[in-house]
C-alpha cells in the first residue's frame, strides 16, 4: 500500500476508483475505496481471495534470452536463447514445459509460434531457421537453409503457409 500512496493521492480519482470491481476481496485498496466511495458500482461476486503471485523469475535457461513470443491461445511463451535452446513455459505459472528444444549450433536470435500455434520456428546465428512442432517439441523438418548471414527476424504469414526470415546478409 506504501507503495502506491504517493501515486494514488496525487491521481485522478476515477483512474483507481474504476479498479475497484476488480481487486481482491482482501486488498487494502478495497477496504480505503469501501470507505471513501460508499456510492461506487457494486460487484456481485470477487472471485479471487487475492492476487496470484507469478515467479519474478523464470529459471530455465543458462545463458540471455534473445527473444520471447506468447503462443496463439497465451497459454504457453517461447523463449529463445544464447545457450542455443529454446523453452516452452507455461504462461499461468512460469513453469517450464518440457525439455529444452535443442538443434540450433549457435544463438538463437529471433522466435515465433505460427497463428494456429501447432509450430514453433526459430532464426539463429547458425544461419538456418528450424520448425519444431509445438506441443511435442520435435524439429518437424531439416533445418531451412539458405541465407549466409545469421537470422535476425522470422515470422509467420497470417495465414500460416509461409514463413519469411530477415537476415544479416541484407536479405529476406
Amino acid at each position: 500500500m506504501i507503495t502506491f500512496h504517493s501515486p494514488i493521492s496525487i491521481s485522478a480519482p476515477h483512474t483507481y476508483i474504476s479498479t475497484g470491481l476488480f481487486l481482491p476481496t482482501k486488498s487494502p485498496l478495497l477496504e480505503i475505496f469501501r470507505t471513501k466511495f460508499i456510492k461506487g458500482i457494486q460487484m456481485q461476486r470477487r472471485e479471487l481471495m487475492s492476487w496470484p503471485v507469478l515467479p519474478l523469475q523464470w529459471v530455465g535457461h543458462t545463458s540471455s534470452i534473445n527473444s520471447v513470443c506468447y503462443s496463439p491461445h497465451r497459454s504457453h511463451i517461447v523463449t529463445g536463447s544464447s545457450n542455443n535452446t529454446i523453452r516452452i513455459w507455461d504462461a499461468k505459472t512460469g513453469a517450464v514445459v518440457g525439455e529444452a528444444l535443442k538443434g540450433h549450433t549457435d544463438w538463437v536470435l529471433s522466435i515465433t509460434y505460427s497463428p494456429d500455434g501447432w509450430y514453433i520456428i526459430s532464426g539463429s546465428l547458425d544461419n538456418t531457421i528450424r520448425i519444431w512442432d509445438a506441443e511435442t517439441g520435435a524439429p518437424v523438418s531439416n533445418p531451412l537453409e539458405g541465407h549466409t548471414g545469421h537470422m535476425s527476424s522470422v515470422s509467420y504469414s497470417p495465414d500460416g503457409q509461409h514463413i519469411i526470415s530477415g537476415s544479416r546478409d541484407e536479405t529476406i
